[in-house]
C-alpha cells in the first residue's frame, strides 16, 4: 500500500487504523513524504513495525 502525504495530522490516524486492523494486514505500507523540505517529523503512530517504510520525494509529486 502506498500513501502519499504532505504531513497532514490525519496521517497518524490512517496509519494507526491500518496497522491495528483485524483484517488481513498489508504486506508493506510505503509512506511517500512529498514535502519539498521536510521539517517536522511525520506524525507516525507509536509502535509502527517493519511493514512501514518512509520514502522522501522532495516535493516532486506523484
Amino acid at each position: 500500500m502506498v500513501i502519499p502525504t504532505v504531513g497532514r495530522p490525519s496521517l497518524h490516524a490512517t496509519l494507526a487504523a491500518l496497522l491495528g486492523s483485524s483484517g488481513p494486514p498489508p504486506a508493506e505500507i510505503v509512506v511517500v513524504d512529498d514535502r519539498p523540505r521536510p521539517g517536522a517529523p511525520l506524525p507516525l503512530p507509536d509502535g509502527a513495525d517493519e511493514r512501514l517504510r518512509v520514502l522522501r520525494s522532495g516535493g516532486r509529486g506523484p
